[in-house]
């Protein structure tokens, strides 16, 4: 019953403090219509009941939706959060020298998420420093062909200088 009062699910699933505004706002309205619709009865005409009904209906509609909006941003913004968690820990790992976590970290998320470049970048600087040279240039090509590579090209020039350098120094 209470999952249709504006407002609750934000406040049950993500204890956001904007929902709880959003439901005591929409609680305030709803008492004081019961309070002008029953107790006031001498002061409000049965036309003014009428509208304020409608009025309230309205408003519960557009609290229900901007709730629902708002949730909603919510829930993307934890997605996005999570893969930046992923990076992070997979980045933590990689300047541990922890190259088998790093690695295990960013395979699965890249297959889930192939068009990550910050992640492929990642992958490749890993490649080069376990001396798989092969793989790295194949991670750096793909990136090439992404779109929004053109943001990173100092970087993947750079990778690519230093992919050449380590092959020629181990050969």
């Amino acid at each position: 019953m209470f999952s249709f009062f504006p407002g609750y699910i934000g406040i049950s699933r993500y204890g956001l403090w904007t929902q709880l505004a959003l439901a005591l706002f929409f609680a305030l309205l709803l008492d004081l219509f019961l309070i002008a619709n029953f107790y006031w009865t001498d002061y409000i005409t049965a036309g003014q009941r009428s509208i304020l009904l409608v009025c309230l209906a309205v408003t519960y509609l557009l609290l229900c939706s901007g709730a629902k909006y708002h949730r909603q941003n919510y829930e993307m913004t934890s997605k996005i959060e999570a893969a930046d968690e992923t990076y992070r820990t997979a980045l933590q790992h990689y300047l541990c020298g922890n190259w088998f976590e790093a690695e295990t970290l960013m395979l699965p998320y890249l297959k889930k998420k192939p068009r990550d470049i910050e992640m492929q970048l990642l992958l490749a600087t890993l490649y080069r420093h376990t001396r798989r040279f092969e793989e790295a240039g194949a991670v750096i090509e793909k990136i090439e062909t992404m779109t929004g590579a053109g943001k990173w090209y100092c970087e993947i020039e750079a990778e690519k200088r230093y992919i050449a350098e380590a092959a020629s120094e181990l050969a």
